[in-house]
């Protein structure tokens, strides 16, 4: 789950202005009418034009543009409205592979909220909210066996109304009643032409979707979280789903408990039954399919425990939270997947493309976090997963793709003195699962056997990141210079397999896919501003 918030207008009106070798940023936010008032805005434009060498012949380019104004009619009525535009491109060209992929992205997104407060136990929030994105996408891609010519032009528009309601009932209960509603709509216009040799797999495809597709979903929930006696929590939920386009309607509960053994230690409990549907902007059309599937459904535990500490020592322990999960779903969308490519710009045309179709999906593991914060000078966490996950085909458990059995991640930032800050983070887990493929002999022609199903791996994922930065202190204002090193050791982390044509012999070949090395960048950041005087 990834929940963003957007900041808050500050009560001082402050300015940031920001530049680094990828990229520059303006912020700027104030407050009016004794802050009744108050409104932020905050552009960024990227490009690679500094460090393009790093990325070889791509150029990728990014920029948004976030705006939002709130005022308080009452102090208890509060209106906000947010803006949020952007877009991001990517333009790559290969002269000796006959490559060039153009993509570009544009999306606009607007919400207003109303917050009222109507006595001491009881609030309403109600968001309205219009989306709309634009995908297009270019081709083409030659060499000596294959050609692609994709022309692949989308958009999404998204029209919605949220309404969510909290009473407090009473010492011991609270709840929380709402609805949704969403009117989808996406539009297609979808061009394929692809070609191969035999040696890489039959394919000879050429197809044009011209269509429009919507779909009208609605929802109510309803939750209860009470106190039976004063060191136990209990939520119960019920949320219904109702949808026009791919399936009937849909009853989830949920159920959840918190038990607060000591001031120190609490175990959490859930259960839930969960549905997701299958959106218009979610068809599948790059491989010629437009069907709306059935919601997938899944059942949910999750068991936890969580400790907290006080803070002695000079690297204390602050806390440690570790949590059991199991989630299942007993009929999981088809999806198409390639058999080797990490990544591809036309993955639809690569001759080992496959239809995966589950009969069930399983998600298991187990996390641990640990946060830790010495003196003013120390502030780490580190957070370990084991985990399985796998689809059952064709009464075989097979890995998914994004199966990680070890991950590791950790965080420590240091400040040697108030003015300067490093911070060191690390990423490891465990390589992702492929399918194996050899070269073999056959009427003295070198062709290409494939292995099972996902069934060998990548090697380990490990990467280490490293800023470190320096303010100054002037009068109204900080600046700070900083220097970032993306992937420090300057590992070539293997992707994936990738099967190509050799451009003088002719020959297959099979070569490891990997992303970039060590990616270093520096910039600055001012931020400036003095208290309002309204």
């Amino acid at each position: 789950v990834l929940d963003m918030t957007t900041r808050p207008a500050s009560i001082d009106r402050r300015v940031t202005v920001s530049a680094s070798l990828i990229g520059a940023q303006l912020e700027a936010s104030d407050t009016h009418m004794n802050g009744r008032l108050g409104w932020l805005v905050s552009g960024r434009r990227g490009s690679t034009d500094l460090i393009g060498r790093a990325l070889d012949a791509e150029d990728p380019r990014f920029w948004d543009l976030f705006g939002k104004a709130g005022f308080d009619f009452t102090p208890t009525q509060t209106v906000r409205a947010h803006l949020l535009l952007a877009r991001d491109s990517l333009h790559y060209a290969d002269p000796d592979q006959v490559r060039r992929i153009d993509s570009d992205h544009d999306s606009s997104y607007l919400w207003l909220s109303h917050q009222s407060v109507l006595s001491s136990n009881l609030y309403f929030n109600t968001i309205v909210t219009s989306s709309m994105l634009d995908q297009r996408r270019a081709g083409f891609e030659d060499d000596a066996l294959r050609a692609y010519d994709v022309r692949d032009d989308r958009r999404f528009e998204a029209l919605g109304v949220t309404q969510s309601w909290g009473w407090q009932s009473g010492d011991r209960n609270f709840l929380s009643f709402g609805f949704e509603f969403q009117r989808l709509e996406s539009r297609y216009d979808y061009a394929s032409s692809f070609e191969s040799s035999g040696r890489l797999g039959e394919l000879e495809r050429s197809f044009t979707l011209n269509d429009q597709y919507r779909s009208d979903n609605a929802s109510v929930y309803l939750s209860d979280r009470f106190h039976p006696i004063d060191n136990l929590t209990l939520e119960l939920g019920l949320r219904y789903d109702s949808r026009t386009a791919g399936d009937a309607d849909t009853l989830s509960p949920r159920i959840s408990a918190a038990w607060a053994a000591t001031p120190s230690d609490v175990l959490r409990i859930a259960w839930g039954r969960y549905s997701q549907s299958h959106r218009p902007y979610e068809l599948m059309v790059e491989d010629n399919d437009a069907t709306f599937y059935t919601a997938e459904e899944s059942e949910q535990w999750g068991l936890g425990y969580e400790r907290t500490f006080s803070r002695t020592g000079w690297f204390p322990l602050q806390s440690i939270r570790t949590e059991v999960y199991l989630r299942h779903s007993s009929n999981p969308r088809p999806r198409y997947e390639n058999l080797f490519a990490g990544y591809h710009p036309f993955p639809e045309g690569e001759p080992f493309r496959v239809r995966v179709e589950p009969e069930s999906a399983t998600a298991r593991g187990v996390e641990i976090l640990l946060r830790g914060r010495g003196t003013s000078r120390w502030n780490w966490w580190i957070n370990y997963a084991l985990a399985d996950t796998n689809d059952r085909l064709d009464g075989e458990q097979v890995q998914r793709r994004v199966d990680q059995t070890h991950s590791l991640n950790a965080d420590m930032t240091f400040r040697p003195s108030p003015r300067w800050s490093v911070n060191l983070a690390w990423l490891y887990h465990t390589g992702w699962p492929v399918t194996d493929v050899v070269l073999d002999e056959v009427d003295g022609e070198l062709v290409p056997i494939v292995g099972s199903r996902n069934g060998t791996r990548l090697k380990d994922y490990n990467r280490v990141d490293l800023r470190v930065s320096r303010d100054f202190h002037a009068r109204g204002g900080t600046l700070t210079l900083f220097v970032d090193a993306q992937n420090l050791l300057n590992n070539r982390n293997e992707a994936g397999i990738e099967l190509r044509i050799g451009n003088e012999s002719g020959d297959l070949e099979i070569r490891k896919e990997r992303w970039p090395g060590l990616l270093a960048s520096g910039g600055f950041i001012w931020r400036f501003g003095r208290v309002t005087g309204d």
